[in-house]
């Protein structure tokens, strides 16, 4: 029995960042470069630490200098470059630059079609076809043609053609 299979996969985002240097002020600014953005948390939160003369005033502005947070926290989910300006108590600012990049790579959706039961005569319902999906990024819905379920095993079928689109 023929199944032709339809595929759709995610896109994966990846988080850079880039100290710009230290300012002169002897404020020391670093942030934590291992946030991801990926389909299942498409919003990353970029937090900085900053040790110098507190209290500290926050200025994150994106690449058209844009002010996107005044927070130490940013939180995004648009890719770019992104400028962490901090403020000290003296009035001296130091900055950092944190770059939010895409990753164009998709991620591998990998599917196994099983004709479970053959019907016994062509006009009987009782055939099954299953599908395991792996990788991508779960979970997986399942559109089957003829507007069936949205599962990975199909029943009461009789012979025909079937087509399953696969979402992760």
């Amino acid at each position: 029995m023929k199944v032709p299979i339809t595929l759709f996969s995610a896109l994966v985002a990846l988080f850079l960042a880039t100290n710009a240097g230290y300012g002169q002020c002897g404020t020391e600014i670093s942030c934590d470069p291992a946030a991801v953005i990926t389909c299942a948390q498409p919003t990353v939160s970029i937090g900085c630490e900053v040790v110098g003369q507190a209290p500290f005033a926050y200025a994150w502005a994106d690449a058209e200098g844009s002010i996107v947070s005044t927070e130490n926290l940013l939180t995004t989910s648009q890719p770019g470059s992104y400028t962490l300006v901090v403020t000290d108590a003296t009035g001296c600012a130091t900055s950092v630059e944190v770059i939010v990049t895409e990753d164009t790579q998709t991620p591998q959706l990998s599917l196994v079609v099983e004709v479970q039961s053959q019907p016994y005569c062509s006009a009987d319902a009782d055939g099954a076809i299953s599908v395991q999906a792996s990788g991508g990024v779960p979970p997986y819905s399942f559109l089957w043609s003829g507007g069936n379920p949205d599962a990975a095993l199909l029943t009461g079928l009789s012979a025909g053609i079937y087509e399953v689109t696969v979402t992760d």
